[in-house]
């Protein structure tokens, strides 16, 4: 089951980092940024984005878990350079190398896609 990890406001903009699970061995964290109607890129497909964040733009859609409001735009964690949790005992093979993305840093690199979506404003 996926839930919000952490939600907040940053510089007007609703912003989230949500876990995502998908069975036993696949936790892994996702960051997104809520932009209003007035937006420029609301209702963008998420190919529409040049931004750099951890593996690009790779969400935007008008809904998140339980949040059906707004435009979500997002990144995720799960990228071939990415590792899943390494609490979970997965099995993945993709450890070595890679990198388990911690709370604080898809915190930041959240900001960071929002620091983007504001200067479209």
């Amino acid at each position: 089951m996926s839930d919000f990890e952490k939600r907040w406001e940053f510089k007007g903009l609703e912003c989230a980092v949500v876990m995502i699970t998908r069975g036993q061995d696949a936790h892994h964290r996702c960051g997104y940024v809520k932009i209003n109607d007035d937006h420029i890129c609301y209702g963008e497909e998420m190919g529409m984005f040049n931004v750099d964040v951890n593996g690009g733009v790779t969400y935007a859609r008008n809904h998140l878990l339980d949040d059906e409001t707004g435009w979500w735009v997002g990144f995720d964690c799960m990228h071939a350079w990415d590792a899943p949790d390494p609490s979970q005992n997965n099995d993945s093979g993709r450890s070595e190398g890679c990198r388990f993305w911690e709370l604080n840093s898809v915190f930041k690199e959240t900001e960071k896609l929002a620091d983007h979506l504001i200067r479209l404003e």
